[in-house]
């Protein structure tokens, strides 16, 4: 992971290089479904956006989907 950034409730994620189309981006996707959350990556970069409610359960769970999605990344 390159780069992590954090502006109020989005967290957004670089993982490994490339831009826009990059590869890397429908692995962490397929990685995220797979783990039952819905995240925007766009190309190596992975980004969550939760709602100001969201409940702790579901942010455990999102937490959990990100890392399995930079796993799947290599990174």
């Amino acid at each position: 992971m390159s780069d992590v950034r954090v502006c109020g409730t989005i967290l957004a994620l670089d993982v490994g290089a490339g831009g826009y189309l990059a590869e890397v981006g429908r692995r962490m996707r397929t990685a995220c479904v797979q783990a039952g959350v819905l995240l925007r990556p766009l190309g190596n970069v992975l980004y969550a956006m939760p709602p100001l409610n969201t409940a702790d359960d579901s942010l455990v769970r999102i937490v959990a989907a990100m890392q399995s999605a930079v796993r799947a990344a290599g990174g």
